[in-house]
């Protein structure tokens, strides 16, 4: 008897660790707030800061129409893997956000450091769609850590 429960709880146990980890879905949007889960378009964040901040690999983020833009660098900490790369798609089309149009990522005023985004040491990333422009007021052409792959959609570096 011991043993028969001793085995459907290894059993039991293997199959929690072997199950894949489940990936979130993320949203951010111009009217969002910061204070919200993320986890949908009316409970979007505001910052493509905080997203980064949360997300893990396997997640994808969902960044809806608007001029992004904050007073010093977007700092990527987390790492996705190879097969379970993060993502961050400009929702263009809007049938994820609900806000059609181009998501465009501006270099931070006044020279407040040099990149728009940071990946210090993060990997895996799939950045697709953004639009990335510089701050006329800002000294430093680079707009991303070159440290990292783009998609061909992402006109980044």
């Amino acid at each position: 008897m011991n043993f028969t429960r001793f085995s459907l709880l290894a059993f039991v146990f293997f199959l929690a660790a072997a199950s894949p980890v489940t990936a979130t879905t993320y949203y951010v949007r111009v009217t969002g707030r910061d204070n919200g889960n993320g986890r949908s378009a009316n409970n979007a964040w505001r910052t493509i800061g905080k997203a980064a901040k949360v997300v893990t690999a396997g997640d994808i983020v969902y960044v809806g129409a608007g001029s992004y833009q904050k007073s010093t660098a977007v700092l990527f900490r987390n790492s996705g893997t190879v097969n379970s790369p993060i993502r961050f798609i400009a929702d263009k089309t809007g049938a994820n956000t609900g806000d059609a149009g181009d998501v465009i990522i501006l270099t931070p005023p006044n020279g407040q450091g040099i990149y728009t985004w940071y990946f210090s040491t993060a990997k895996h990333y799939q950045i697709i769609g953004f639009k990335f422009k510089r701050n006329p007021n800002a000294p430093q052409p680079i707009i991303a850590r070159p440290s990292f792959h783009t998609t061909p959609e992402c006109p980044c570096g």
